[in-house]
Formats: C-alpha cells, sequence, structure tokens
C-alpha cells in the first residue's frame, strides 16, 4: 500500500463545501463519466487529507456532489508505484461549472479531462445552446423561431427567484432548474454562491471592494472591474464554450453575515442587448425575509452601497 495525500487550498470560492475524493475501482458503486470509482474521504477549505490506496496504476477524481459529477469533476492519473503521491489545488471562480476543484500543474492527460467533460455542464446551462449546437434540427429550429417572435412581441411578467438568502427579481421568460441549482432564460444563465462571515476570523470585516478582489484573485481568466450606475459592484470575464464566446458578470453583494455573488452569463453575441437589463437585475436583487434558514435579513431594495442590513 502507498499514501495519497491532497491538499486542498484556501479558497473564498465555494469554501462552505466539502469535496469528496474518489479512486477508481471496478468494484465501485459510483460511476463518473463511464469510470466505477469509490469514495476515499473528503477534504474540506484549507484542509490537507491523507489517505491508503494500492501500489496498481489508478486514477483519483474529485467531484463536488452526485448531481454534477460528470462535469465539475477534476481527475489525475495515478502511475503504479510503491512512493506516496502528494497533490495540491484549489477550487476555481466558474460557478456556471459549481465552481470545480483544479489540481496545481496539471497534466495534458488532466487538461484534456476538463475539455472532454467539463463542457456538458454548460451544454445543460441555457436552452440556446441546445438549440443552437447540440439539437440542430431544422423543424425544431423552425419552430422555436416561431416562439421567440411570439415571445418578443409580448411583455414579459416580473418573476421572483430565492437563492441562498436573496430574492432576484427577473421575469417569466426565467425558469429554475433545482438539478442544477440554475436559473435560466434562453439566452441567460444566473447562478447564486453565498460566503458566510464564520469562515474565518475577519471575514466580514472586508468591504466590499476588498471581497472583490480576493474573488478575482482566484479567478483564472482575465477580469473587469465596474459598477452599475446604481453602486453595484461586479467582475466581468469571458470563456469559450463549444467554440461560443460567453461572457459573465459576477455582482457581489454584502449583508450582516455572508457575502453574495450573483452572476449572470450569456453569449457574447448578445452582450450590447442584454447589458443594461442584466444591471437592472442586478440592481433589484434584495434580501429574503421568507426563508427561515437566513431569517435575519429583512427583504428590501438594496441601497447603493450594494449592503443588506438586518431590520
Amino acid at each position: 500500500m502507498r499514501s495519497l495525500t491532497i491538499s486542498r487550498k484556501k479558497s473564498f470560492v465555494g469554501c462552505l463545501g466539502v469535496l469528496k475524493v474518489m479512486i477508481a475501482d471496478p468494484a465501485g458503486d459510483v460511476d463518473i463519466n463511464g469510470v466505477k470509482t469509490r469514495k476515499l474521504g473528503t477534504v474540506k477549505n484549507g484542509a490537507t487529507e491523507t489517505f491508503e490506496i494500492g501500489e496498481e496504476e489508478s486514477a483519483v477524481y474529485i467531484i463536488a456532489d452526485a448531481a454534477s459529477k460528470s462535469y465539475c469533476v477534476e481527475m489525475h492519473q495515478l502511475p503504479a508505484g510503491t512512493g506516496g503521491v502528494v497533490l495540491s489545488g484549489k477550487v476555481t471562480f466558474n460557478p456556471a461549472l459549481g465552481n470545480p476543484f483544479e489540481f496545481d500543474e496539471a497534466p495534458e492527460e488532466t487538461v484534456e479531462y476538463r475539455r472532454a467533460h467539463r463542457k456538458k455542464g454548460y451544454a445543460l446551462l441555457p436552452v440556446f445552446i441546445l438549440v443552437g449546437v447540440v439539437i440542430g434540427v431544422a423543424v425544431f429550429a423552425i419552430a422555436m423561431s416561431v416562439v421567440n417572435s411570439i415571445i418578443k412581441n409580448r411583455v414579459p411578467e416580473p418573476a421572483y427567484f430565492s437563492r441562498e438568502g436573496l430574492v432576484i427579481t427577473l421575469d417569466d421568460r426565467f425558469e429554475a432548474d433545482e438539478e442544477l441549482d440554475i436559473i435560466n432564460s434562453d439566452r441567460v444563465g444566473v447562478t447564486v454562491t453565498r460566503e458566510n462571515f464564520s469562515l474565518q476570523a475577519g471575514f466580514g470585516d472586508l468591504t466590499l471592494s476588498e471581497y472583490r478582489e480576493a474573488v478575482a484573485g482566484v479567478t483564472d481568466r482575465p477580469v473587469t472591474r465596474g459598477s452599475t450606475d446604481g453602486g453595484v459592484l461586479y467582475l466581468r470575464y469571458t470563456g469559450m464554450v463549444n467554440d461560443v464566446e460567453w461572457v459573465y458578470y459576477a455582482f457581489e453583494y454584502k449583508g450582516t453575515e455572508c457575502f453574495w455573488i450573483v452572476q449572470f452569463f450569456f453569449p457574447a453575441e448578445y452582450e450590447n442587448e442584454l447589458r443594461e437589463e442584466v444591471f437592472g437585475w442586478a440592481e433589484a436583487v434584495t434580501a429574503d425575509a421568507g426563508n427561515l434558514l437566513h431569517a435575519a435579513y429583512s427583504a428590501f431594495a438594496l441601497p447603493q452601497t450594494n449592503s443588506i442590513a438586518s431590520a
């Protein structure tokens, strides 16, 4: 037998989540993209855990949960040997994929594995991808064109979605996907991340600007910093998915017990058309007084400081 040590670097992103460490095993009971695996254990934010594994060639997988294991997953090949294996990494800022864990200095086979499987998560998000990229059926495309024409000629009604102690006011073109924990329309996706002050001493003392810089520091892409006319801070970045460029706006908020990130994402070709509407949605975010888990917050419009205080 030999040891496998996994070090998870401390990160503000996804810090509440406990990651599951899996290893390939033909007798395992968890299937990850066609490979049978079994659970070795878990690793918390900022923790280092050591597990006992065999000396044969294998592979280790890091997942968040069963629902997202096919795309929010990191894989590392383990060559045969008797010496201990030490790996490290951190959770990356990508709410569209569930903020996946990534190993440091990942070898090529790990990078290829990401490319092959993480796009599954993106493909599940907006209906736009399913229609324009995956389905590609002419009759369906014509039908969708007719439906979209009808939709464009009516005024959308407000619709309210509760996520992580917030209420997001959108419209009835959106619907919630509870399995993926994402809010979708035909072109825009929305996710919410909550980071409690109790995660570490002094976390709640950060200003919103300081928190935004902390988030930017764990993002592996170039970011643009900005704010809406109403003073809501955001980070903007882009990424390629299935040869389509996507734009991500991550808006930051602060409450009495936590920070939130509300992220909107959509194809870059619609940015000029959607930007002001997205900014309006971001400025309409309120606290959810009806959520018993977060009853300390009162439901009222955010002031220009993005700060939500208790009643």
